[in-house]
Formats: C-alpha cells, sequence, structure tokens
C-alpha cells in the first residue's frame, strides 16, 4: 500500500491499495482512493480509479 500525504487544507492522503483474491492472493489490480478529513478523526473516502497494475 502507498500513501501520500497532499499539502494543504483539509487535510487529504492518496493511497493506492493492491487488491486480493480469496484463491489467488494478491492480483493485478489495485484501488487509488483520495481520503479527505472533514473534522478530526471523521474521514470522507472517495474511491479515484480501479486499474491493472
Amino acid at each position: 500500500m502507498d500513501v501520500i500525504e497532499l499539502e494543504g487544507s483539509p487535510r487529504r492522503l492518496f493511497v493506492v491499495l493492491p487488491l486480493m483474491t480469496e484463491e489467488e492472493g494478491v492480483s493485478d489490480l489495485s484501488v487509488e482512493m483520495m481520503f479527505t478529513e472533514v473534522a478530526p478523526h471523521l474521514w470522507l473516502i472517495a474511491i479515484e480509479n480501479i486499474h491493472v497494475l
């Protein structure tokens, strides 16, 4: 998993998470998400993309 903290306000994190399957383990797919802190300890999560690595 890769996490990049973006500059500015509000606090934002860009996350790339490899996907897994029960049968094969790590897949060749990953999901890209943007986490935005809207209040202390409260995050809005947006799925930006799902793609083949």
